[in-house]
């Protein structure tokens, strides 16, 4: 079952040869660009993460001397800039914000409401997040032709 008839002297069975064949006949060097594309896209995803965590680490320490409010601002602002980008990922933004917010010493109401204000804040940071892709970008993109074009809405 599955095997296919070979010819004498052939290694491969008829179909996997057909296949070499076209792999043969296919030009390679027009792809070598779309591999170094891939290898960015990749190591973009890889290393991203591992930035994130000495930008986020950064950031607290040059937040340590301010305002629990302005803290609170400012982790709001970048933590929303942050979902927005395609390669970063959620779960090094959610501890970040719990770390800074809920710190005994900076949070004035205690660590249980920084806690919760903590949650609170990445739950309306990432329902933002989703908004401003949705509406800012995707609604403008959705007026263009090419887009609705590539997308196939336009038929």
């Amino acid at each position: 079952r599955g095997i296919m008839p070979r010819r004498p002297g052939q290694i491969v069975t008829e179909r996997v040869g057909i296949v070499l064949q076209q792999a043969r006949a296919l030009e390679w060097l027009p792809m070598v660009g779309w591999v170094y594309i891939c290898a960015c896209v990749v190591i973009v995803f890889r290393i991203s993460p591992v930035l994130l965590n000495v930008l986020l680490g950064w950031m607290s320490e040059m937040m340590a001397g301010l305002h629990f409010w302005l803290i609170f601002a400012v982790t709001g602002a970048v933590g929303t800039f942050l979902f927005m980008l395609p390669p970063v990922p959620g779960p090094v933004i959610y501890p970040f914000a719990g770390i800074v917010l809920s710190d005994p010493e900076k949070c004035p109401y205690g660590f249980f409401w920084g806690c919760t204000i903590s949650i609170v804040l990445c739950f309306v940071m990432k329902l933002a997040a989703c908004a401003l892709q949705q509406k800012g970008i995707g609604e403008r993109l959705g007026q263009n032709l090419a887009v609705r074009q590539a997308c196939g809405v336009h038929k």
